[in-house]
C-alpha cells in the first residue's frame, strides 16, 4: 500500500493529497496517482483538487468518462458554485458529444441562477434528443408556468395523457387557467374559470383531503357567482 493510501485509510486526507502530489511529481505519466487523488477529492468534496486533477489527466490525453464531469458539476451545485459547474459541463460537451445528461444538469444549474431562458433552451434540446422523455416534458412544463402560461398549458395537457402525471397535470392546469383569468378578469374570460373548476374538481374527487384544492374550488365558485 502506498503512503498516500495509508494516509487515506488513516483519514489523514491532507497528508494523502500531499503524498499523491509527490507521486505525480516523481512519475508524471503514471495515471494511478492522479486517479487516486481525484477519488479522494470527490470523497472530500475538494473542488480545487478535483478540477486540477481533471486538467492534469486531460493534459496526459487520458480520456475521462462523462460521469467525472457530471460529478464535478453536481458537487459545484451543492457548493453554490453554479457558473463553475456550467464551465465544467462545457468541457464535458467538448470531450463527449452532447447528451441528455449534460443538458439536464445544465438546466439545473441555470435554474439556480434564475436564468429561465437558458433552462428552457437546455430542456428543449434534451427533448429533441429524447422526445419520449416524460420527465423532461414535466420539467419543461413546470418551468414555463411563470414565463409562458399557454405553452405550459399545452405541455401539461400532453402530460395528462400519462397516468403517472395525470394528477399533477390536473392540479397545474387548474392553476394555469386561474392565471389566465387573473391576467384578464371579467365576464368575457369566464371560460378559464370553468376550465379551472373542472380540473380542480377532478383532482379533489381523487384527493378529498387536499385543503388547497378545496379552497381553490370555493374561490372559483365565488368568482363565477359574482
Amino acid at each position: 500500500m502506498t503512503l498516500g493510501e495509508n494516509a487515506q485509510t488513516s483519514r489523514q486526507y491532507a497528508k494523502a493529497i500531499q503524498y499523491y502530489t509527490q507521486a505525480i511529481q516523481l512519475e508524471p505519466n503514471q495515471k494511478e496517482p492522479y486517479l487516486r487523488q481525484m477519488a479522494l477529492a470527490i470523497e472530500k468534496r475538494d473542488l480545487t483538487t478535483f478540477k486540477r486533477t481533471i486538467s492534469q489527466l486531460e493534459g496526459l490525453e487520458h480520456s475521462l468518462p462523462l460521469n467525472v464531469y457530471i460529478t464535478y458539476a453536481q458537487l459545484a451545485k451543492k457548493q453554490r458554485l453554479y457558473n463553475d459547474g456550467l464551465k465544467m459541463l462545457e468541457k464535458a460537451e467538448l470531450r463527449h458529444k452532447i447528451s441528455k445528461t449534460i443538458l439536464l444538469d445544465r438546466a439545473d444549474l441555470y435554474r439556480k441562477l434564475n436564468n429561465n431562458a437558458a433552462v428552457v433552451k437546455a430542456l428543449n434540446q434534451a427533448l429533441v434528443l429524447d422526445p419520449r422523455s416524460i420527465n423532461v416534458l414535466h420539467e419543461l412544463a413546470t418551468t414555463y408556468i411563470d414565463i409562458n402560461t399557454r405553452k405550459s398549458i399545452d405541455l401539461f395537457k400532453k402530460l395528462s395523457m400519462y397516468p403517472a402525471y395525470k394528477d399533477a397535470a390536473s392540479s397545474s392546469l387548474g392553476l394555469l387557467h386561474i392565471k389566465l383569468y387573473q391576467a384578464d378578469p371579467g365576464p368575457n374570460n369566464r371560460n378559464n374559470l370553468i376550465l379551472a373548476l373542472g380540473y380542480y374538481n377532478g383532482y379533489y374527487k381523487k384527493y378529498p383531503q387536499s385543503q388547497e384544492a378545496k379552497e381553490m374550488i370555493n374561490h372559483i365558485r365565488t368568482l363565477l357567482e359574482a
